[in-house]
């Protein structure tokens, strides 16, 4: 199995996913857990990804049932990821596909990354299930 991904300081070598995210997290004001899966996590799992992979386009993310509500509320995170959206738009990066945890049949694994304080590219990234 490959060793877990680790983010690099280097802006030419930085990839979608990680790029995705940072814009989300330069606009958020607190703390926000996403469960990230997909060709995303893939890519910020691990060392040497698939190119493909490193270029996918956007990052999908579950809402665990338990974190429902509080993100409903949290007009911040829809702000920010509105903001993300429109400033990556030229680029055809986005964050749009949140699914509530019970609106995915099978997902078999995740990478849990906090987005906010700290900042994205000083927080390591772990494993952890749906």
């Amino acid at each position: 199995m490959a060793a877990p991904h680790r983010h690099s300081k280097q802006k030419d070598s930085v990839i979608n996913a990680e790029r995705i995210l940072r814009a989300l997290d330069s606009r958020l004001n607190h703390e926000v857990t996403l469960v990230i899966y997909g060709r995303a996590a893939i890519a910020l799992g691990f060392d040497s990804p698939p190119e493909a992979v490193t270029k996918t386009l956007d990052v999908d993310a579950v809402i665990p049932l338990s974190q429902l509500a509080r993100f409903r509320a949290d007009q911040n995170f829809w702000d920010a990821q509105e903001g993300t959206n429109h400033e990556l738009e030229i680029e055809g990066l986005y964050i749009t596909h949140l699914f509530e945890a019970d609106q995915i049949y099978w997902l078999r694994a995740a990478i849990a990354l906090p987005v906010g304080a700290p900042r994205f590219g000083e927080s390591t990234c772990r494993g952890q299930e749906a």
